[in-house]
């Protein structure tokens, strides 16, 4: 059996409201590996397609939940990381990402980079299974699961014997990609 089998066979389904639960319990860091083009979510679909239709500006009140938790965190002493890899040209929906929901959660206080596939490749090395995931503490590492449209399938705990690589991993991204709001996109978006 290849390491990836072994990784892949050790994951162990868990409920939503065991992942909501992990966003309350956590002491310190959370950190989110987001790589897909595009994620297809039920509730961001109207603002999505509003979005692609030219509206600039998300509507009043538009991800205000999440930023409200994220400011929470912060004066809890916790933190929020995300690395976003994207592919070249850029997703609608990355950009979509970036104006309408990137731009509040780093108000609130959410440190988001941003990296390309190609510079996420030198970090992948003993990596058996490259998937989105959030990792907690460095304790607990939550495996995304999504189907190749993005659509939304569920989340997989990782066995505590493979976390090091994933720590290992946020390690390499986190000094590899670049701060958002310094990124060409950023401004070029920003600026319109």
């Amino acid at each position: 059996m290849t390491i990836s089998q072994e990784v892949y066979q050790s994951l162990t389904q868990i409920s939503i409201e065991d992942f909501f639960k992990a966003f309350s319990t956590f002491k310190k860091e959370a950190f989110r590996l987001e790589m897909l083009d595009q994620y297809l979510v039920d509730e961001e679909s109207q603002a999505f397609e509003d979005f692609r239709k030219g509206q600039k500006k998300p509507p009043v009140g538009y991800n205000q939940g999440w930023c409200e938790f994220i400011e929470e965190a912060l004066r809890n002493g916790k933190r929020f990381n995300r690395v976003r890899v994207v592919s070249e040209p850029y997703s609608d929906y990355f950009l979509f990402e970036l104006n309408w929901a990137y731009t509040k959660n780093i108000q609130a206080g959410e440190n988001i980079s941003l990296m390309t596939k190609e510079e996420l490749q030198p970090c992948l090395k003993d990596i058996p299974l490259l998937q989105d995931y959030w990792l907690f503490d460095e304790e607990y590492c939550l495996i995304m699961d999504y189907d190749l449209l993005g659509n939304f399938l569920g989340v997989k705990q990782l066995d505590k014997k493979y976390i090091d690589r994933y720590i290992q991993l946020k390690e390499k991204v986190k000094l590899r990609a670049h701060d958002i709001t310094e990124t060409k996109v950023w401004k070029a978006e920003l600026l319109q």
